[in-house]
């Protein structure tokens, strides 16, 4: 499968009555108008969104890992060493979705 998406990384900024989402180079992708009342929601909508090229590759990870392990883990704690390493490109993943605002389920 080949990429056709614009390469990441990409940014989400906002200004007064927008919140953008935009490439390396500065090119606008995704423009989210909005009042001043949505303009957080707005802006959680373009951070998530920037996090797409990123999320993307920890998702390719994350199958390769996994997969990777099953078939080569050579003892149950290696294959655990493994999840591990997977759990934390994930959590990272995440964090960058939501601008690091992330908590455990456990944590409440």
């Amino acid at each position: 499968m080949s990429d056709q998406h614009t390469p990441g990384p990409w940014q989400a900024k906002k200004n007064r009555s927008s919140a953008a989402v935009y490439d390396g180079y500065g090119t606008a992708l995704a423009r989210l108008p909005s009042s001043e009342y949505f303009l957080s929601r707005r802006m959680a909508d373009a951070t998530l969104m920037a996090a797409a090229p990123t999320m993307l590759q920890v998702l390719r990870q994350v199958d390769v890992g996994i997969t990777g392990s099953e078939a080569n883990a050579t003892t149950r704690e290696q294959w655990e060493a493994d999840m591990v390493a997977v759990n934390a490109s994930v959590r990272q993943a995440q964090q960058l979705a939501v601008g690091g605002a992330i908590r455990r389920r456990e944590e409440g």
